[in-house]
C-alpha cells in the first residue's frame, strides 16, 4: 500500500475554469477515470483534503465535496480517525472455494413456454458504410439544436410546469394539446379541441392502442398491396386478416373493395391518402371521395396515416380525409415534429371523443408519465410561430434536394429506371425498366461503401423497385450516393 505522499493526484486531474462544468465535478470525473485506467490502486491512502487543496488550487471545500461525490459512488472510502482510501465498485468480487457455483444456462434457453413472434423482427440492420440510404427521414442538421434548446429551458422555467412535475396523475401537458389542436385546425383544416386528441411517443405506438381497441381475432384489416411494413406488424399481433388492393398511378385502387367484398367483411382500412408508402403517391380526389362513401355504405373505420403531410411542396396542399368525412368514421394517426430532431417527435390521434377516451385510458397503462416538459417546449414553439417558420424553411431545403435528385438519376440512368417527381415526401420511388436482383445489388453498393436497407427494397411479380430517400442528403452527399449506385448497378449488368 502507497504511503500518502506518494500518491499524487496532480499528475492525472488538471482543472479547466474556463468550463461550465463545476471544478469538484472534473476532480469527480478524472479521479474515477484514473482508477478505471490503474492509475490508482484500489487500497492506497489519498492525502488530505488541506494538502489536496493546496497541490490542485482549489478550496478545500471543493475537496470536500468531490471526497463526497466520491464516496457516494463508492470510488474512495473513508476510515474513521485513519483516512481516505482508494475504492473502485466495479471490481468484481473473487468467489472463495467455498463459494456455491451457479450454473447460469438462463442466458441462452428459458425454462419457461412464452410467444414468439418472427413478424416482428427489425427491419433495421446495422452497417459500417460511409454512405446510406432510407425510406426518407428529414436532414436533422438543418434544426438550429440551440433553438430548441432556449426552447427546453425556458419551459424548463415555467411554473406551471414544475407543478406538472409534481402532479403524478398528469400524462400529457394539456397546453400542449391546446397548442396542438389550433396548429392541427390552422394547417389542416380541421375543427376539433384538445378534447379531441391522444399524444404519445410515436405513432406506431398510438397505432397499436388503435388496434388493440379496434379489432378483435379474424378482423380483417384492408391495406394497399405494398404497405408501410410496421403497420402490417402491428395488425398481425392483434391477429387480424390483412387483405390487400392493388395500387396505380391514383394511389390504392378502392374500387377493389366493391370488387371482391360485401358489408361486413371490413373492420378497416388502413390508408395515407397524401403519401402512399412506400410509393408516394397521394389518392386521388374521386377515389378519396369513393372511399368515404364505401366506409359508409360497408360500414368500416379508415385510419388515415398523415405521416408526411408536412412535406408538401406544391400549391394546392392536399388535405387529409379526415377533413372531409361528416360521419365520423376516420381517425387519423400521425406524428408531430419530424421536421424538428427524434427526441422532439411525438405521434398524435385525432379522433371522436368517445374514441379518444379510451385511448386515453389506454395510452395510462403503457405511458404513465410523458415528457411533459418537452412538450411545453413544442407548444410555446407553436404559439410563437417557429414551427411554422421551420417548416418553410426546411420545405425550401428539401425541394431543392428532390429536384436534385431527381435531375441526377435521369442523367446517369436515363430509361433505365422511371420514377415520378413526388409532390410530397421525403423520398423517391425508383422501378427498373428491367427485372434485376435487388439483393445482389444491395450486396455490391455495401461492397462501394453504400448501404442500402432491405426497408428500400420491393420486389415483386412486376418490378424491381427502390425507395430513395432524399431529405438527409445534402447536395454534395447525393452525388456521391448516386454515382455509387450507378457504379454498382454497371457491376450488377456486368457480372450477368
Amino acid at each position: 500500500m502507497s504511503s500518502p505522499d506518494k500518491v499524487s493526484l496532480t499528475r492525472y486531474i488538471r482543472i479547466h475554469r474556463n468550463k461550465t462544468e463545476p471544478i469538484y465535478l472534473q476532480i469527480v470525473y478524472q479521479f474515477i477515470n484514473a482508477v478505471q485506467r490503474g492509475y490508482f490502486q484500489v487500497g492506497e491512502k489519498l492525502p488530505g483534503s488541506r494538502l489536496l487543496s493546496e497541490d490542485l488550487g482549489v478550496h478545500r471545500k471543493t475537496i470536500v465535496a468531490a471526497f463526497d461525490e466520491l464516496q457516494a459512488q463508492g470510488w474512495v472510502e473513508t476510515k474513521l480517525k485513519v483516512g481516505t482510501f482508494v475504492a473502485n465498485p466495479q471490481t468484481k468480487r473473487k468467489i472463495t472455494e467455498s463459494s456455491k457455483t451457479i450454473d447460469l444456462k438462463t442466458n441462452d434457453q428459458s425454462s419457461f413456454p412464452f410467444q414468439k413472434s418472427f413478424v416482428l423482427d427489425s427491419p433495421f440492420e446495422e452497417h459500417s458504410c460511409t454512405w446510406s440510404l432510407n425510406d426518407g427521414q428529414p436532414d436533422y442538421r438543418l434544426v438550429k439544436t440551440e433553438e430548441l434548446a432556449r426552447f427546453y429551458r425556458n419551459a424548463l422555467k415555467r411554473k406551471q410546469v414544475q407543478k406538472y412535475l409534481g402532479n403524478t396523475s398528469l400524462r400529457t401537458n394539456s397546453y400542449f394539446s391546446q397548442q396542438l389542436s389550433y396548429y392541427l385546425n390552422l394547417s389542416k383544416g380541421f375543427h376539433i379541441s384538445k378534447e379531441h386528441l391522444v399524444v404519445g411517443d410515436n405513432k406506431e405506438q398510438l397505432l397499436f392502442v388503435i388496434s388493440q381497441l379496434l379489432l378483435k381475432p379474424n378482423d380483417c384489416v384492408v391495406v394497399g398491396e405494398l404497405n408501410y411494413f410496421f403497420a402490417n406488424m402491428i395488425f398481425k399481433q392483434s391477429d387480424a386478416i390483412i387483405k390487400t388492393i392493388p395500387m396505380d398511378s391514383d394511389g390504392v385502387d378502392v374500387s377493389a373493395i366493391r370488387a371482391n367484398f360485401k358489408k361486413g367483411d371490413i373492420k378497416c382500412v388502413y390508408i395515407n391518402s397524401v403519401t402512399s408508402y412506400p410509393t408516394m403517391i397521394p389518392l386521388s380526389e374521386e377515389r378519396r371521395d369513393a372511399l368515404l362513401q364505401l366506409a359508409k355504405e360497408y360500414d368500416f373505420v379508415i385510419i388515415e396515416d398523415g405521416s408526411g403531410d408536412e412535406f408538401q411542396y406544391s400549391k394546392t396542399v392536399i388535405s387529409p380525409i379526415f377533413t372531409q368525412s361528416s360521419e365520423n368514421s376516420v381517425i387519423y394517426l400521425n406524428t408531430f415534429g419530424k421536421m424538428l430532431i427524434p427526441s422532439f417527435e411525438l405521434g398524435y390521434i385525432v379522433a371522436p371523443k368517445d374514441f379518444i377516451k379510451e385511448a386515453e385510458k389506454f395510452m395510462t397503462m403503457l405511458v404513465p408519465k410523458g415528457d411533459l416538459i418537452t412538450e411545453q417546449a413544442i407548444g410555446e414553439m407553436i404559439e410563437e410561430g417557429d414551427v411554422f417558420r421551420i417548416i418553410k424553411k426546411s420545405n425550401r431545403q428539401y425541394i431543392e434536394r428532390r429536384n436534385a435528385i431527381a435531375t441526377r438519376l435521369k442523367e446517369l440512368f436515363k430509361d433505365e429506371l422511371s420514377f415520378r417527381t413526388p409532390a410530397n415526401g421525403l423520398a423517391l420511388w425508383i422501378e427498373w425498366r428491367t427485372a434485376i436482383s435487388l439483393h445482389r445489388l444491395v450486396a455490391i453498393c455495401k461492397k462501394n461503401d453504400l448501404f442500402i436497407p432491405r426497408i428500400c427494397c420491393y420486389k415483386t411479380a412486376k418490378s424491381s423497385a427502390l425507395l430513395i430517400g432524399f431529405g438527409h442528403l445534402s447536395k454534395e452527399e447525393m452525388e456521391k450516393v448516386c454515382g455509387i449506385l450507378r457504379k454498382s448497378y454497371d457491376e450488377l449488368i456486368e457480372g450477368d
